[in-house]
């Protein structure tokens, strides 16, 4: 039996394979995308000791939202949660500043923070009222940001998986 012969290529195609080449372009296209600074949300800080500052001659307590660049979640966050009506009115009663957890590793450490999102509350001296992991509903968030200025207290409120402890 003969061989059948190989079918040949359509014109203009020469053996070159354009699948590999456009997912390459795709994936780096994704890169750039994802890890490119996130711009501050609007009435944000993003210079950790100015909203220390800032809280303390306000009489307010600071928000931390620690992040990552290209961090899906943290963005998402953004979009649905930090940028709703509810909370932007809840928030009023503090100083927010994002934080990149990549940055600023000292300020991450002495707070536990090992995941992005974390939240964390705390007073113009850095003492810490609550925290919370993970992405948040709008609801949640508020009963969260609510619940610390009504009732701030020093302790780490529990997280999935995280400790419960407090003085």
């Amino acid at each position: 039996m003969d061989a059948q012969a190989p079918l040949p290529e359509p014109p203009g195609h020469a053996g070159f394979r354009w699948g590999p080449m456009l997912l390459v372009v795709a994936v780096l296209a994704l890169y750039f995308v994802m890890t490119r600074p996130q711009p501050p949300l609007e009435g944000w800080h993003t210079d950790y000791e100015a909203a220390l500052v800032e809280a303390g001659s306000s009489s307010r307590l600071v928000l931390v939202a620690f992040s990552l660049p290209g961090c899906a979640p943290c963005k998402a966050m953004e979009r649905t949660v930090l940028n709703m009506g509810e909370v932007r009115s809840a928030l009023e009663r503090f100083v927010p500043v994002r934080v990149d957890l990549s940055q600023r590793l000292d300020v991450a450490n002495r707070f536990a923070v090992f995941a992005a999102p974390t939240y964390i509350i705390i007073d113009a001296e850095g003492q810490l009222l609550g925290k919370r992991e993970g992405p948040q509903t709008v609801e949640g968030f508020v009963a969260f940001l609510q619940e610390a200025s009504t009732n701030p207290r020093r302790d780490t409120a529990p997280t999935e998986g995280g400790p419960t402890g407090g003085p």
